[in-house]
């Protein structure tokens, strides 16, 4: 899962570059603050991943 999101955060970053010149300065904030969103949400997950894996190996 989280290779399929950072390959879409990565997409999603091609794009918002692509689309600067043409956008307005809001825009581009509004863009690279949906970014920061999608990246904070993959991060959670990996470490919510990594303490699972942690607890399962303890557990063992």
């Amino acid at each position: 899962m989280p290779c399929c999101l950072s390959r879409l955060i990565k997409e999603f970053d091609r794009e918002v570059k692509d689309l600067e010149i043409r956008n307005d300065p809001e825009t581009n904030k509004m863009l690279n603050e949906k970014k920061q969103s999608m990246v904070k949400e993959l991060n959670s997950y990996v470490a919510l991943k990594k303490q699972a894996e942690t607890w399962h190996v303890t557990e063992n």
